[in-house]
C-alpha cells in the first residue's frame, strides 16, 4: 500500500506543481517595474515616511486612512523594499503579492481530512487559485499587495478560529492574533474578520 501512496504522489505533485509555475512564471513575464494607479499613493507615502523627521510622523503615516481603507500592510511592505534595496520596484512587489497564495493554497491543504487522494482533491483548488482571470492582481502590484495577503489572513484567522481545545489555542495565538491584526489593516473589508471572531 506504502508503495501505491508513493506512485500516486509521484504523478500528483507534477500536476499541482505546474499551474503553480505557470501562473508565476506570467505573472513575473507581464509585470513591469512602472506604476499604475494607486502605485503612485502608496509611492508618496513611502517618501513621505522617509523624509518624516520624528517616530511619531511616520506612524501617522503609515496607520493614515486612504479613502474608506487604512492600508497600513502595503506602505509597510513599500518602506522595507525602499529600506533593504534602496529602490521600491514594482515588478517585485507584484511578485511578492502573489505569493500569497501559496499561504492560502497551504491553508486550504491543511483543511481537507487525510485520506489517500488528499494531493488529487488539491488540484481543483490549485486551479481556481491560480488562474489568469486575476490578471490585473497578478501584474499591479498595489492591487496584489492589497488583495491576495487579505486572502491569506483571512483564511489564516479563520484557521485559527476554528481551533477549539485551550491547548491549541494557546498554541496557534501567536499566528491567529496577526492574521486578524492585517486582515483588519489591509482593506476596508477585512475588519469584518473581527466580527466573526468575536463569537469565539
Amino acid at each position: 500500500m506504502k508503495s501505491g501512496q508513493n506512485d500516486f504522489r509521484t504523478y500528483a505533485i507534477p500536476l499541482l506543481l505546474l499551474p503553480v509555475l505557470i501562473y508565476f512564471y506570467f505573472a513575473w513575464q507581464f509585470s513591469s517595474n512602472i506604476p499604475s494607479w494607486d502605485d503612485f499613493d502608496f509611492l508618496e507615502d513611502a517618501l513621505e515616511i522617509k523624509e518624516s523627521h520624528s517616530l511619531g510622523d511616520k506612524i501617522a503615516v503609515v496607520f493614515s486612512q486612504e479613502n474608506e481603507h487604512r492600508p497600513a500592510f502595503i506602505r509597510i511592505i513599500f518602506l522595507l523594499q525602499q529600506t533593504f534595496s534602496g529602490e521600491i520596484d514594482f515588478q517585485v512587489l507584484a511578485f511578492f503579492g502573489n505569493t500569497a497564495l501559496l499561504g492560502l493554497l497551504f491553508i486550504f491543504y491543511k483543511n481537507l481530512p487525510g485520506f489517500r487522494f488528499k494531493l488529487l482533491s488539491l488540484i481543483p483548488v490549485v486551479l481556481f487559485l491560480f488562474q489568469f482571470q486575476n490578471w490585473s492582481n497578478m501584474i499591479w502590484a498595489t492591487s496584489a499587495l492589497q488583495h491576495f495577503p487579505m486572502l491569506y489572513f483571512f483564511g489564516g484567522a479563520f484557521y485559527w478560529l476554528e481551533k477549539k481545545s485551550i491547548r491549541k489555542f494557546c498554541k496557534h495565538s501567536g499566528s491567529r492574533i496577526p492574521c486578524g491584526v492585517h486582515s483588519g489593516k489591509r482593506i476596508g473589508g477585512g475588519l469584518a474578520r473581527c466580527a466573526v471572531s468575536v463569537r469565539d
